[in-house]
C-alpha cells in the first residue's frame, strides 16, 4: 500500500504505512526503501538517507544502492553518493 500512496503523491500516508509495516517486520527492505523514497520526495533528505541505509542493511539490498545515491546527491553529499553504503 505505501507504494500506491507514493505514486498518488500522498507521501505522508506512504510514510505512515511504512512505519506500521516496520513495527511488525523490521528487516523488510522494501518498506525501508519506500519510506526513504517518500521522505526524499518531501525533501527530508537526512531521514531518507537513514531509511535507505536501513534498506541496504536488509537482505536483498543491492537494488536500493542507486536510490540512496540519489538521496545523498539531493542532500548535497555528492562525495558519498559516488559510493553509497
Amino acid at each position: 500500500m505505501p507504494r500506491v500512496y507514493y505514486y498518488a503523491g500522498r507521501f505522508d500516508d506512504a510514510i505512515e504505512q511504512c512505519h506500521k509495516i516496520l513495527e511488525f517486520e523490521l528487516d523488510f527492505s522494501v518498506a525501508h526503501w519506500n519510506l526513504g523514497q517518500s521522505l526524499r520526495e518531501k525533501g527530508m533528505f537526512d531521514e531518507a538517507i537513514g531509511a535507505l541505509k536501513q534498506a541496504m542493511n536488509c537482505p536483498g539490498n543491492e537494488v536500493f544502492r542507486a536510490t540512496l545515491a540519489h538521496a545523498l546527491g539531493g542532500a548535497g553529499r555528492r562525495a558519498e553518493a559516488g559510493n553509497p553504503r
